[in-house]
């Protein structure tokens, strides 16, 4: 399990009646509503926390694109980045990412992600989104119908270019070692998943009944039984049950609805390991601590 630290980096100063006043903070948010002279504490304040991540010991600091809105003031996650890739030490920046078809020449985006890289040591993570309508369509005008195409034609000149880009992956590629991070929304990584667990069960009952067939096979089972074993730990789900609720005051753990006693065994060892290592103080603490953007310098 890796932790990384998402920043939206929202505009915390809205007044107490823009519920009333305002329909939306995306697209018709007036930028009247943004104070200049308030800005740079806050994006000074932000980049504090991310930087305050990477102390802590985060995996990794993670910064997105919108525009229009006061859900996310960084609608150029790239200046960020470069900020970011001078304080982060240890975490690896991710810029999750450019919204491709906003851009009339999107190798500029390769040049970019090329040069982020060498600034940050070669941390950076790259990721190339669609857009959502509200950046696209409505705050940039696009038309609809062209966005597909648009993004597939930047995602093509942009792996042309040379910059170390995957793109697009299949689900092989989650275990063949090519990617360091597959971003996939909540329905298809659920699937992801699942398809996962009920494969490494197939395998093993498809070796046990091999090896159960026949004499000569249940000798050869037994000549390879140390291996399979280790074969059949490896891939059983259930030692991997079990991820920790961060964000709470105390210890909770989520554990698959089908958990046996083994896999509800290991949910419980989970929950232990993060009791004995202090986890909600650590994150308590940590918040405490953590820079205010009221009074970042």
């Amino acid at each position: 399990m890796k932790f990384w630290m998402f920043h939206l980096m929202p505009w915390p100063h809205l007044p107490q009646d823009f519920e009333e006043k305002y329909d939306t903070a995306w697209v018709t948010c007036p930028n009247t509503l943004f104070d200049p002279q308030r800005g740079p504490e806050v994006y000074h304040g932000y980049i504090n926390q991310l930087v305050y991540a990477d102390q802590l010991g985060f995996d990794g600091v993670v910064i997105n694109e919108h525009h229009q809105n006061a859900y996310g003031i960084m609608p150029s996650p790239n200046l960020i980045a470069a900020a970011l890739s001078q304080r982060v030490q240890k975490a690896r920046v991710m810029v999750l990412g450019n919204g491709l078809p906003l851009y009339e020449v999107p190798i500029k985006i390769a040049e970019e992600f090329a040069m982020l890289d060498v600034l940050s040591g070669g941390r950076l993570v790259a990721g190339m989104p669609v857009g959502t309508p509200m950046d696209t369509c409505f705050a940039y005008g696009l038309d609809p119908r062209t966005l597909r195409d648009r993004y597939q034609e930047a995602h093509e000149l942009i792996r042309a270019s040379g910059v170390n880009y995957l793109g697009f992956v299949e689900g092989n590629n989650i275990f063949d070692g090519s990617v360091d991070v597959v971003v996939t929304d909540g329905f298809t990584g659920n699937v992801a998943l699942k398809t996962m667990e009920g494969l490494a069960k197939l395998i093993v009952e498809q070796m046990r009944a091999e090896f159960t067939r026949d004499p000569l096979s249940k000798i050869s089972g037994l000549l390879a039984g140390p291996v399979l074993r280790r074969v059949g730990v490896g891939l059983d789900p259930r030692r991997y049950n079990g991820a920790c609720m961060v964000g709470l005051t105390g210890v909770v753990v989520k554990s698959h609805g089908s958990a046996d006693a083994m896999a509800f065994a290991q949910a419980i060892a989970t929950a232990a390991a993060a009791m004995r290592r202090g986890l909600p103080a650590a994150i308590a603490n940590a918040l405490a601590q953590a820079p205010s953007p009221d009074k970042a310098a």
